[in-house]
């Protein structure tokens, strides 16, 4: 049996048994399986053991009592030496060890402590940190954030005419957004004014650099979090990145000309709020630069998700349960992992490159990129440093068709 010459996330080897190696074997079990190996050195000489069969049957034991999985256990003869090989599977739920929770962290053992581990006993019960309960009377729920929500869901059919928002506490036990008598974190961070107050990071930024990097201005987007996606795109599209005017057709009628496109760039924008998480401080922020716009959030790609799966048919997975239910209930998403798809339908069709999507920092950044006519436009702006030829070569981009008097 082949066996890799170093020690990593997926494998380890001792020299001996003992039973306290049972925290790398539930280690691999929380995060992906792995194997162990008995009877090698630390400086990897191999010195098999004692008694094989009797120490294989004793592991396989101790861990089916203790812990209640199966693992795999062999003896293999390597150079000579009687050792054995223990594969652990990857668990499709967390483990404890006498109570405690054990991680794999490169070539080393963690126990979970803290949010870690309150997030791993939450989903135990079946629950994500936004289920919780928190310290808000519903009266301090704002009416006109309750009344936008059902407002956009009647309007996409989710909601029955019938549900009346002033109703709070019926539409919150409607949505699921009470938790032992009291709303929710999900209800909190939604509908309050100052969603801040329960987590740090429920708001949005907005920053515009120049082409060194130096932040030009900025913009923070607040307020209850099911209005911070209308009012960032009225920001943007107000401020950062407007929409110029063009003229087509022998009508010389006028359209509104994208350098991202508006369906797309919303898409990006919800998907950021509904994955961000929200026991971090920071907020999701919209990066705009000369030649890119960045979306990040922290948290990454949510459970087994990867991003070379974005780009495959695949199934939703979502951090915050909750928080994308009333989205979608809103009609502001779609429930069945259709989101990158209308990302790169709606880019494509705008002229756009599509984005490129990246894990990094323990978050994820969804990098945009201006359509063929910003990107000339850039580069006039780079090739020509006169303002004045500058504006000319834009307003010719506009509208071909105007003439040399009304250009003067």
């Amino acid at each position: 049996m082949a066996v890799v010459d170093f020690e990593n996330d997926r494998f380890e080897w001792k020299e001996v048994w003992k039973i306290e190696y049972l925290r790398p074997i539930a280690a691999f079990h929380n995060t992906g399986g792995g194997r162990l190996l008995v009877g090698r050195t630390d400086d990897g000489e191999y010195v098999g053991v004692k008694d094989p069969k009797g120490i294989a049957k004793s592991i396989s034991d101790t861990v089916m009592n203790k812990m209640h999985f199966q693992v795999f256990v062999n003896i293999d003869n390597i150079e000579g030496k009687d050792c054995i090989i223990v594969d652990v599977p990857p668990g499709n739920r967390m483990v404890d060890l006498d109570g405690k929770f054990y991680v794999r962290v490169g070539n080393t053992v963690q126990a979970l402590e803290g949010e870690d581990l309150r997030e791993v006993l939450l989903n135990e019960k079946g629950l994500q940190w936004l289920d919780v309960p928190c310290e808000i009377d519903i009266g301090d729920l704002s009416k006109e954030a309750i009344s936008f929500f059902i407002s956009k869901g009647k309007e996409s059919g989710r909601i029955p005419i019938s549900v009346d928002e002033n109703d709070v506490s019926g539409v919150l036990n409607r949505f699921n957004l009470m938790t032992s008598g009291v709303p929710n974190l999900t209800a909190a961070i939604l509908f309050s004014d100052n969603p801040q107050a329960y987590s740090r990071g429920a708001y949005l930024k907005i920053g515009l650099f120049d082409g060194k990097g130096s932040l030009i201005r900025e913009t923070y987007v607040e307020g209850p979090l099911i209005m911070i996606p209308d009012r960032a795109m009225d920001k943007l599209l107000a401020s950062y990145v407007p929409p110029m005017y063009m003229y087509d057709g022998p009508s010389v009628s006028r359209y509104n000309h994208y350098d991202y496109p508006k369906d797309a760039l919303r898409e990006v924008i919800l998907n950021a709020l509904m994955h961000m998480d929200y026991k971090k401080s920071q907020p999701v922020t919209i990066s705009i630069r000369p030649d890119e716009l960045e979306v990040f959030c922290l948290g990454g790609l949510p459970g087994s998700m990867t991003v070379d799966k974005l780009f495959k048919k695949h199934h939703s997975v979502r951090r915050n349960e909750a928080l994308a239910r009333m989205f979608h209930v809103a009609g502001f998403v779609e429930a069945w992992g259709q989101g990158i798809a209308k990302i790169i339908e709606s880019c494509e069709s705008n002229g756009n490159k599509i984005p490129i999507f990246l894990e990094d920092q323990g978050g994820l950044s969804v990098v945009m990129f201006p359509n063929i006519l910003e990107a000339e436009l850039s580069h006039m702006n780079e090739k020509y440093s006169d303002s004045i030829t500058v504006s000319l070569l834009r307003l010719i981009c506009e509208d071909p068709k105007l003439s040399a008097n009304s250009i003067a």
